[in-house]
């Protein structure tokens, strides 16, 4: 208990707001995307070896730091400068992976001596797409694919939808239910629906293709979890990725223009960090957006609030979507359970008006219970890109706070939400830092002639499974109470809990969901949730929740 004593009779209580899951390894570490280890694989692309690999390194300080592929004995050393880029070119022969149903030990390790922030870059041409790599201490142990369907190039080659899964710990199994037939790659096929078993080693990444059979055929629904329980549990977590070897976006087939596709490659984040608050902002430079949002739970209702007029009602069941299309306006959504929503950049002939500039890519926002501070992210020149943006979503009582580069910003009221404020920034190519006093999220894109990237510029990857919250806070910048009133507590978690605890951090407790405390002095006090679960999930019996 940290506490700090005034001289008033009357005065705020204040909380620190945190937000963890404890498990006997990771509880007490960050959560963000910056880190010292990740573990990353790229995916097959309609290009095969003759498609790029790259990887940028970015510090807030000097480091130092070896890219590997352990399994093919590959390394080499890098090092950072403060504030600038580092471009790591992986060997193709080394990390491709074109198969499908297939294991291979291909997977690329980052490991650095200080924290940095890793991009990936899968390019050939005008058909590549980039995403943030999340390091280990934040991978999960379910999730789910979001991709795109298949389409034929102007050359007759048929792009797939796919995803790959990779395991950080050896032993690791993993069960596998399609959403859509996987080509068995030689051996029998893979049927959509039918859930089967894989064990993976360190460094061992798992590939499935769809078969291809129909040009709906898309992996976007496919569960992946992790099966570790019983004395050999581990707390093993995998990374997956998902993404197409080059699809379109936005279904034209007349008009002015090349009909042109893209690759698609983005890191899932797993299911424990999905929100239900989320912010649509359409990129700059672009008519229009298309957005999915899948969900985790059957029955999960969806409000998408229009400008004006009454809100878009939906349903969306447990790994399945519905897709908000030709979006051109900026939008506040509200679940009533956790999903995971993905920003699509349509084909530049889609956008309507004869467009070239941009192509399809995917990024998975982040909901607004995922924030962060400050953030570093780089705008990449590459390939073909000539307009660099960024995308920011922040409370409003923070906007007059954030600064890139050092700069401020002017915002705008999020409609139908005056709460939280976005912008749309035009920047230049290379490294930018993002900083603000509250939590804030930022997405960045470029376009260039017939070619896009986006991903998410940074992100906060907590565990939502429990939350704590305050209902009564005095303020909305900050959580904080009276002293002689009550606080009224909510705990909240996405199963069944066997059990609450909570901690006051004051030296009293109670075993309600809900409780109200009245806290007898000043000063600043840690109030610690914990939810504990029907069974053992391979990690820790517990969830818990700080505020």
């Amino acid at each position: 208990m940290t506490r700090r004593i005034r001289n008033f009779s009357f005065i705020p209580l204040i909380f620190i707001v945190l937000l963890s899951v404890f498990s006997t390894e990771t509880y007490a570490q960050s959560k963000s995307n910056k880190g010292k280890e990740f573990w990353l694989n790229f995916m097959a692309h309609i290009d095969g070896t003759g498609a790029g690999m790259s990887l940028y390194i970015t510090s807030d300080s000097n480091t130092t730091g070896t890219v590997s592929v352990p399994g093919q004995s590959w390394s080499t050393s890098f090092s950072v400068i403060a504030n600038s880029l580092t471009v790591v070119n992986v060997p193709v022969a080394s990390t491709y992976i074109g198969c499908s149903n297939c294991i291979t030990n291909k997977a690329v390790r980052v490991v650095s001596d200080d924290d940095v922030v890793v991009y990936a870059h899968h390019y050939e041409g005008n058909k590549s797409d980039a995403t943030l790599v999340l390091p280990t201490r934040t991978l999960g142990k379910e999730y789910y694919a979001m991709a795109r369907q298949e389409s034929t190039s102007n050359f007759g080659q048929v792009g797939k939808s796919v995803f790959t899964v990779m395991a950080v710990k050896d032993s690791t199994v993993v069960r596998i239910t399609p959403a859509t037939t996987i080509n068995g790659g030689g051996s029998s096929n893979r049927a959509a629906g039918t859930p089967f078993e894989i064990t993976l080693d360190q460094g061992e990444v798992y590939q499935g293709i769809a078969q291809g059979t129909s040009s709906s055929d898309d992996v976007t629904g496919t569960h992946i979890e992790v099966i570790d329980t019983g004395a050999t549990a581990d707390c093993r977590t995998v990374a997956v990725f998902s993404g197409s070897t080059y699809t379109r976006v936005g279904g034209c087939t007349t008009g002015f223009g090349v009909n042109s596709a893209d690759n698609l490659f983005e890191q899932m984040f797993p299911t424990n960090s999905w929100g239900k608050r989320f912010v649509l902002v359409p990129a700059l430079g672009r008519g229009s957006d298309n957005f999915r949002f899948m969900g985790s739970v059957d029955n999960t209702q969806l409000i998408i609030f229009r400008t004006t007029g009454s809100p878009q009602i939906e349903y969306v069941d447990e790994g399945e979507f519905v897709e908000v299309q030709n979006e051109s306006t900026v939008r506040y959504a509200i679940a009533t359970h956790p999903v995971m929503v993905a920003q699509f950049q349509k084909t530049a002939k889609c956008d309507g008006g004869g467009n070239n500039i941009g192509d399809p890519s995917m990024t998975i926002l982040n909901p607004l219970e995922q924030t962060l501070k400050d953030i570093t992210l780089y705008s990449s020149r590459f390939y073909d890109i000539d307009n660099h943006y960024i995308n920011v979503v922040i409370p409003a009582a923070g906007a007059s706070s954030f600064r890139i580069d050092g700069n401020s910003v002017t915002f705008s009221p999020v409609p139908r939400n005056a709460q939280y404020s976005y912008a749309r920034l035009s920047v230049t190519a290379g490294n930018h830092r993002l900083t603000a006093n509250q939590g804030f999220i930022a997405t960045a894109y470029g376009e260039g002639q017939y070619e896009s990237y986006g991903y998410a510029a940074g992100a906060n990857v907590k565990d939502l499974t429990a939350v704590a919250q305050v209902a009564n806070s005095k303020k909305t910048d900050e959580i904080s109470g009276c002293l002689g009133s009550e606080v009224e507590f909510t705990g909240s978690a996405e199963y069944a809990v066997v059990k609450w605890e909570w901690d006051f951090g004051d030296g009293n407790t109670d075993t309600v969901q809900s409780p109200k405390h009245t806290y007898q002095d000043t000063g600043l006090y840690t109030a610690k949730l914990y939810t504990y679960k029907p069974t053992f999930d391979g990690c820790s019996d517990y969830d818990s929740s700080f505020v």
